[in-house]
């Protein structure tokens, strides 16, 4: 049956069922149902649809469009999971313009179904998110060519715009898995490891940097037990010039020693795992060495304004300005200085 029929047979089932009074159950939590885009038609009856999406369903895009927008003509609570990712920017918005209450799950970022991030985001809140991380790109881009400098620029702007909760302790864990993810970590620069982890992920993946998620064990601590978290943090590797890089952008961002900082910046395993532990639960590459110029590009980089901070306070242009003057390799813009966003400087340092 083409899409055409499919969607067709799909328009007559849901009309069906709103004359027969059948179309939802009542009002109250959502409970989705998962399947697959072949299994649709079994659960139309159901008010909470999740749509399970795999690679294969990228060339049925247009078809879960026009689904969205139909299922929600219906009443119809969906919900897109993303178990490899099919959709770009450009789709989201499409997806938010079809239907704005659709929410989406971006499985992808993260395998294992043990873990304490939040993936399920209202399709407007992660547009939002979209938005501010293409200005990131799109600076980026403007500024560095090569993928090394864009890496270390991504990486130092997040830890210095993201601010670290450092009374996550005192919340439950269902207000934790809130902070865990981009939006806190991007909309409201509030967040933990997984936040921070998700953010590098999703932005370096946006210039088309390899980048994965480890949850693990900080300092080389064995997990006492695995439920919502696979362990007590969570970091990032880094793929540049062919060769894997650990990465921990939480304690890049919190610890004041610039010396302990290199020691999380495009580091290799001998180094790194004196403090970290993998617990197994994700692909985990061999880093066999430090990056060759990561003290050149950590000392590039690590002066240059904050770009979203910028942003926030409405700029965008994409011409850098530094906190250090250095006449040999920069043009510094003195005017429009941004104004300091209230708690920056109160970062905890997480030890």
């Amino acid at each position: 049956m083409t899409n055409k029929l499919k969607m067709l047979a799909i328009k007559v089932t849901l009309k069906l069922q709103k004359i027969l009074h059948q179309k939802q159950l009542p009002s109250g939590k959502k409970n989705y149902k998962y399947c697959s885009l072949k299994e649709i038609f079994r659960y139309l009856n159901q008010r909470d649809i999740a749509i399970q999406l795999y690679e294969k369903d990228e060339e049925n895009k247009d078809f879960i469009f026009e689904l969205v927008s139909i299922l929600g003509e219906y009443g119809k609570n969906i919900e897109l999971v993303e178990y490899e990712k099919i959709f770009n920017n450009d789709d989201m918005r499409e997806i938010e313009k079809r239907n704005s209450n659709t929410e989406v799950n971006l499985r992808y970022m993260i395998k294992s179904y043990v873990v304490g991030g939040k993936l399920e985001y209202d399709i407007k809140d992660y547009c939002k998110v979209l938005e501010k991380i293409e200005y990131l790109t799109r600076v980026t881009k403007a500024n560095f060519n090569n993928k090394e400098e864009q890496a270390a620029f991504v990486i130092m702007q997040l830890a210095d715009y993201i601010l670290y909760d450092a009374k996550h302790k005192e919340k439950s864990e269902e207000e934790l898995r809130e902070i865990s993810s981009l939006t806190d970590a991007i909309l409201n620069r509030n967040t933990v490891c997984m936040g921070y982890s998700m953010a590098c992920e999703h932005c370096l993946s946006d210039l088309d940097i390899e980048c994965n998620i480890i949850s693990g064990e900080a300092y080389a601590r064995q997990p006492e037990n695995i439920h919502f978290w696979e362990g007590n943090h969570a970091w990032n590797q880094v793929k540049l010039d062919d060769e894997w890089y650990n990465l921990d952008v939480t304690w890049i961002s919190t610890i004041k020693d610039e010396e302990k900082k290199m020691k999380n910046f495009l580091v290799d395993d001998e180094s790194f795992l004196k403090e970290h532990t993998n617990t197994g639960a994700y692909v985990v590459h061999k880093c066999d060495k430090t990056h060759r110029r990561q003290r050149e590009m950590y000392n590039k980089v690590k002066n240059i304004k904050n770009v979203l901070k910028a942003y926030d306070n409405g700029n965008r242009s994409t011409i850098l300005q530094y906190d250090v003057p250095d006449s040999t390799d920069y043009s510094i813009l003195e005017e429009n200085r941004e104004t300091t966003i209230e708690n920056d400087n109160n970062k905890e340092q997480y030890e």
